[in-house]
């Protein structure tokens, strides 16, 4: 009989268990589900602040450093082609009154000499010739510097008729008739004269200056030329440090940085790649107008100012520097990347926050569940004989 109630008395426990099972199951489902809607509407809502915080950065502050390390840069562009342009006018200038002062020498071949000579300053002579020359076009005087660089074409020691223009430099000189048009005092500057190289080779030039010479009767008695080595000039753009060394310098092979000349025909007399010296284009091979941050062409410098040969305002030429733009914007692309880990790591903190908050929660859930499965057994849960022992006795006794 004992056995049998307390089976009985097992079965609403079971049941009990069964049931509160049921619903701790129900509930840990239902805070797992809420816990991950929580924790995927906070991330969107991190990212979407994120993703507007990058934006407004990005918009703002790398935009600004680019743009502000761009425009510094075209003023250093402007400063360098201005300050380069100068340097070249006043060594030209210099060599007009050299041409001057050899107008007033007695022309010989040792005068001649002597002055070269006084005028090299470095192992490059600075005249590779220095000649006297009659009204009839034939020289009568001439000093070929012994250290001339001239290898392809030499310069000639003889004297010469240079009314045939195959006696002249390389054979590509036409200054007689300019010589000829000369008034007393005046000076004719030439464009750099020499032949077009290839990829690799070296650009042999000159650029001849001429004015009268005067007898005792103050009659022109004939021209005085001499031819400056071409070299000084690429010297003087070469030596140029177009940027700090934190940028790429004048790269010759990769045309990402470097400075040129130009003449006001657009003919380039001075470029760090030799075989562009004589064309009319810079880019003829290489696409550095994709690279261009700018190319600023300041004022122009000019020579042989008593010439009336010179019509055009626009002097011997006119310097420009071209700048690789990716060259100097690398603070703003180091910001921009430092920006974006900063972000993501932010990120990745807030992401991991939220999952221990939430592992948290579930652990808590689960707990709990297990204290109330626990707590089943102690509960007490009436028997059969209690209840029928709690109800009021009948009344067995009849009256009859």
């Amino acid at each position: 009989m004992s056995r049998t109630n307390s089976q009985h008395r097992n079965i609403p426990e079971r049941q009990l268990k069964k049931q509160l099972a049921k619903l701790c199951k129900i509930i840990l489902i239902s805070i797992i589900l809420l816990v991950c809607i929580a924790v995927t509407a906070f991330t969107l809502i991190i990212r979407h602040q994120n993703t507007l915080l990058t934006e407004q950065l990005m918009g703002t502050t790398v935009e600004d450093t680019k743009i502000a390390l761009i425009n510094t840069t075209q003023e250093k562009i402007e400063n360098i082609a201005f300050n380069t342009a100068t340097e070249i006018a006043e060594f030209l200038n210099q060599r007009d009154q050299d041409i001057m002062l050899l107008a007033e020498l007695m022309p010989s071949n040792e005068s001649y000499r002597v002055f070269s000579e006084n005028r090299n300053s470095n192992r490059i002579p600075l005249y590779d010739e220095i000649t006297f020359i009659d009204l009839d076009g034939q020289e009568m005087f001439k000093y070929v510097s012994d250290g001339s660089t001239k290898r392809s074409f030499p310069m000639n020691s003889e004297a010469v008729d240079i009314t045939n223009n195959s006696n002249t430099f390389a054979g590509r000189e036409d200054y007689w008739n300019a010589l000829q048009a000369l008034r007393p005092g005046e000076i004719f500057v030439s464009d750099v004269i020499g032949a077009p190289v290839g990829e690799g080779q070296h650009f042999e030039g000159i650029i001849r200056w001429a004015t009268p010479v005067l007898d005792f009767d103050n009659e022109i008695a004939g021209f005085v030329t001499m031819a400056l080595n071409h070299d000084h000039i690429m010297n003087i753009m070469e030596s140029t440090v177009l940027f700090s060394n934190e940028h790429a310098s004048n790269n010759i092979e990769a045309l990402r940085n470097f400075m040129y000349i130009r003449n006001g025909s657009g003919i380039i007399v001075a470029h760090p790649r030799h075989e562009y010296i004589l064309s009319d284009t810079a880019f003829s091979e290489t696409p550095e107008q994709t690279y261009t941050l700018g190319s600023r062409e300041v004022i122009p410098f000019f020579t042989g100012q008593f010439s009336h040969a010179q019509s055009n305002d626009t002097g011997f030429g006119l310097v420009s520097v071209i700048a690789n733009a990716d060259d100097f914007i690398t603070p703003a692309v180091t910001l921009e990347e430092d920006l974006n880990t900063i972000l993501s790591t932010s990120l990745s903190e807030n992401m991991r926050f939220l999952l221990m908050i939430s592992a948290c929660i579930v652990l808590v859930a689960i707990l709990v569940i297990i204290i109330l499965i626990r707590a089943v057994p102690t509960v007490k849960i009436p028997t059969s004989s209690q209840t029928s022992g709690n109800q009021p006795e009948r009344n067995d006794r009849h009256e009859y």
